[in-house]
């Protein structure tokens, strides 16, 4: 692949936990559906509980959240997906 990174939209696109590992060694991030979803959720609880204002927050947030995972990630010699699963317990 000739791709900086690998965005899963829906359903875990890959087909075995040995692909993650497979295109992490190539350095290409794969974010699963799961983590870049998030947005949709929280976009959905602030049109009925928050302010414009709070939702550009939690916005920012998201964006600062998905930028910590990667460098952790990098740093650990993983992937998002395998850190955030070490790393949260999941």
């Amino acid at each position: 692949l000739e791709t900086k990174i690998i965005c899963g939209a829906a359903n875990n696109q890959l087909s075995a936990t040995a692909v993650d590992a497979f295109i992490a060694e190539k350095g290409i991030p794969y974010l699963p559906d799961f983590m870049v979803n998030c947005g949709g959720l929280i976009y959905a609880s602030h049109m009925y509980h928050g302010t414009e204002n709070q939702l550009q927050e939690s916005f920012h947030n998201l964006t600062e959240n998905y930028k910590y995972i990667i460098n952790e990630a990098i740093h650990a010699g993983q992937s998002p997906l395998k850190w955030i699963q070490t790393s949260m317990q999941c």
